[in-house]
């Protein structure tokens, strides 16, 4: 593995959303013991140090539950505007420090795409030469995904509410990836997170 591809990777957790249709903050409900928020940092410590959380809805309620945490916190006032500002100011925090040469980007509700996924992702992009590696949900990819830093100017710059779905897009299909399996849930409903905690959460 060259040097470049061993230098240090960022894990961006995107969790500024409103949760409109949950009637609370998603990033607070329990999964195994913790909150959704908790459960995913602590996964992501599996892969890196370097996580960074982006809130933006509910901040001081959010913010105050993971004080303990050894994370860095990105407020994004902005967070109506989507996922793709929530990116863009969690990619703007991370190109003030040069050492991050990638940044794993994953969403605050895919808690079964867990640290196996995660180090998987991280295992695939560290033996391969490309710019990105995403997860594969079978009719398209998406994040989890590794962004190599060549690509954080381009991530910076967005703004709408599609993520970076249009980068991942004009790579086609020659993008590295790691299977879902079946493990990406839409948890936006109480019916949709209730039933996955029965089954996985508990």
């Amino acid at each position: 593995m060259s040097k470049s591809r061993r230098g240090e990777l960022a894990v961006l957790i995107l969790a500024a959303g409103g949760s409109s249709r949950m009637g609370k903050p998603k990033q607070l409900l329990p999964w195994k013991g913790k909150t959704l928020l908790e459960y995913a940092i602590d996964e992501a410590l599996e892969v890196t140090d370097h996580v960074f959380v982006v809130l933006g809805a509910h901040f001081s309620e959010i913010r105050h539950t993971i004080d303990e945490k050894n994370v860095e916190i990105v407020k994004n006032d902005d967070w109506q505007n989507g996922m793709g500002k929530s990116i863009s100011k969690g990619i703007e925090h991370l190109m003030k420090n040069n050492s991050f040469k990638a940044a794993l980007v994953m969403l605050v509700d895919q808690p079964l795409l867990d640290r196996n996924h995660l180090l998987a992702l991280t295992q695939l992009f560290q033996s391969s030469q490309n710019t990105l590696v995403c997860t594969d949900y079978n009719e398209k990819l998406g994040v989890p995904a590794i962004f190599d830093q060549i690509l954080f100017p381009e991530l910076e710059k967005l703004e709408n509410d599609f993520g970076a779905r249009h980068i991942i897009r004009s790579y086609g299909n020659s993008v590295p990836s790691i299977p879902s399996k079946g493990k990406f849930v839409d948890m936006d409903t109480w019916d949709a997170y209730k039933k996955l905690f029965k089954t996985y959460g508990t």
